[in-house]
């Protein structure tokens, strides 16, 4: 049986909890509708909240710990999840933003909010693990 473990100590059998798939994130990450603005607003808040607490005042990346925004990302990133956060919605013009590929001359370049996909399963599967705790 695979044991997992999660941030803060956290940790679980992996038949405990449903899990959710990076492949399922991304999916849903993509959408071009409502959901897929939610998924992008609720993704980027979450990894706003990964950030150090100086992180956050300075909106920059200082420790490179694979938590929250890389450099390029923590101004626009912070932001933007700010913006989600007060308003309850990103604009087409921000989803896309995310959406579209970090470098489109590259043909692999894959979508910017995409990188941060295995950050997001980690945020998944700890929520789940929560509320498998309280069930």
């Amino acid at each position: 049986m695979e044991v997992l473990e999660y941030p803060y100590g956290c940790v679980m059998l992996a038949q405990e909890v449903a899990m959710v798939t990076r492949a399922q994130i991304e999916e849903v990450l993509l959408r071009t509708d409502n959901v897929g603005m939610h998924a992008v607003g609720r993704a980027l808040v979450h990894l706003r909240n990964r950030q150090l607490g100086i992180e956050l005042k300075l909106k920059d990346t200082i420790a490179r710990n694979g938590r929250g925004f890389t450099p390029a990302d923590a101004f626009i990133g912070t932001k933007m999840a700010d913006d989600y956060e007060n308003r309850k919605y990103l604009t087409k013009k921000q989803v896309a933003y995310w959406q579209r590929a970090a470098n489109p001359e590259n043909p692999n370049s894959k979508p910017r909010i995409i990188k941060y996909a295995e950050q997001l399963l980690e945020e998944a599967k700890l929520k789940e693990y929560e509320k498998s705790q309280k069930a």
